[in-house]
């Protein structure tokens, strides 16, 4: 699917974005409008075949949503237990608190299946960082995100049994979109501190990311797509994309 190195960047998009950053003023009144004019810049044209267009729709992102959806309809059926369904992700029984375990091993499983089919591209590096994220965000809408990394079984089957496949398609894009705008600005920041650039991260996370996210469901919805089949459908839809964010370029 044409170039997916979202990454390589020129002087000039280099330049722009370390302007950005250095002007974004995290105590102002304009730190949402600023941070989204670095992540628009960041992302650059949102055309069919421009690299973020090519990256957040890759086999890569509707593998990890596919996987993610069924592991979470698995806790649906009736009678299933959540020992017995860890155990199909190679969870032993007297493992109870399986974060870290069940994040490894499906990755693990993600890769293998990215490696036969030359799909080990610069978005799957951001879709496994935007995996555990995910997990993690699923998790702490029934229990304190503190506690998400140490949650038992049956904590994580409450969790995924409440959460319906529109919730984890937007909230694996969101992290997504997120890493992959990140990925940039490390690429472009030049000498500017990462604590420095962290800050508009943080500001992309909590406003930009979630709004194009959600301009993105809008359009599944009026297509009618299933949220597994959403990150494919995005090449569609780049000519609307294009003009939302197209407010936030400076």
């Amino acid at each position: 699917m044409g170039s997916q190195r979202v990454a390589k960047l020129s002087s000039t998009k280099s330049a722009r974005i370390q302007r950005g950053i250095r002007s974004y003023e995290p105590r102002g009144g304009e730190t949402a409008a600023q941070a989204s004019s670095v992540a628009a810049t960041s992302i650059g044209s949102f055309t069919k075949t421009s690299p973020f267009v090519q990256c957040l729709s890759s086999h890569n992102v509707e593998d990890a949503l596919e996987f993610l959806i069924e592991f979470s309809n698995r806790f649906k059926f009736r009678g299933a237990s959540p020992d017995d369904v860890f155990k199909e992700y190679d969870i032993p029984e007297e493992k109870n608190r399986p974060f870290a375990a069940f994040s490894a091993n499906a990755i693990k499983k993600l890769r293998e299946k990215w490696t036969e089919q030359q799909q080990s591209t610069e978005s799957a590096h951001a879709v496994e960082d935007a995996f555990s994220q995910t997990i993690m965000d699923i998790l702490a809408k029934t229990i304190p995100r503190s506690s998400a990394r140490t949650a038992t079984k049956d904590q994580f089957a409450e969790a995924f049994r409440q959460a319906d496949a529109r919730h984890i398609a937007g909230t694996l894009l969101e992290n997504t979109i997120t890493n992959l705008i990140g990925r940039v600005l490390d690429a472009g920041r030049g000498s500017i501190p990462p604590s420095r650039t962290a800050e508009v991260k943080k500001r992309i996370r909590e406003d930009f990311a979630p709004r194009l996210t959600r301009a993105i469901d809008r359009m599944a919805r009026e297509a009618g797509i299933r949220p597994s089949k959403i990150p494919s459908n995005i090449p569609k839809w780049a000519k609307r994309l294009e003009t939302f964010i197209e407010r936030y370029r400076a």
